[in-house]
C-alpha cells in the first residue's frame, strides 16, 4: 500500500509496473518525460488520470487491451503526448471517460472507438488529428473535436466543435 508519494517535477519510474494499481491519480503533479508501460500488472485498474503534466511520448501499450475490465477513466488531457491514438484503447469496454484533448496526437480517430459501450465523454480537441469521427460515436454525451474553422481537422456531425 502506498500512502504518500511525491513525484512532482520528476518522471514516472518504470518500477511502478511491479505494482497492482487500482487508482492512479497523478494529475497536475509537474511530471515530465514519457509514460513507461506501468499498467501491465494492474488488472484491477479503475482509473488512470495523468492530466495536466508535461508528459511526452505515446499512450502506453498496456492500456490498449483486455487486461483492464474495470477501467472507467483514462485521462491524458493537457500534456505534450504525441503519436497516433492506439485503437486498442477500444478494448477497454468499461470506459466512461477518455480524455485526450490538449496534446499533439496525430492521425485519425480509430474507427474501433464505436465499440465503446458506456463512454459518456471523449475529448479530442487541441490535437493534430484529421479525418472523420464515425457517426456511430454520436451516442457519446460529451464529444469534443477540432471541427470548425476554414480548414477543420476533423469532420464530425455530432461533436462540440467549440471546445477550448
Amino acid at each position: 500500500n502506498l500512502n504518500d508519494v511525491d513525484l512532482s517535477g520528476s518522471s514516472l519510474p518504470e518500477s511502478l509496473s511491479k505494482l497492482s494499481l487500482q487508482v492512479f491519480e497523478v494529475a497536475n503533479c509537474g511530471l515530465v518525460g514519457s509514460v513507461p508501460d506501468i499498467f501491465v500488472n494492474s488488472y484491477s485498474l479503475q482509473m488512470a488520470n495523468l492530466s495536466g503534466n508535461s508528459l511526452t511520448g505515446s499512450i502506453p501499450v498496456s492500456l490498449g487491451g483486455y487486461m483492464h475490465p474495470n477501467l472507467s477513466t483514462i485521462n491524458f488531457e493537457n500534456n505534450n503526448m504525441s503519436g497516433e491514438i492506439p485503437w486498442g484503447l477500444s478494448k477497454n469496454f468499461a470506459l466512461t471517460y477518455l480524455g485526450l484533448a490538449g496534446n499533439n496526437f496525430t492521425g485519425q480517430v480509430p474507427w474501433q472507438f464505436n465499440s465503446f459501450l458506456y463512454l459518456s465523454t471523449l475529448t479530442l480537441h487541441n490535437n493534430k488529428l484529421h479525418g472523420e469521427v464515425d457517426t456511430r460515436l454520436c451516442f457519446v454525451k460529451t464529444l469534443t473535436a477540432d471541427c470548425t474553422g476554414e480548414q477543420p481537422e476533423i469532420a464530425c456531425s455530432c461533436c462540440d466543435c467549440n471546445a477550448e
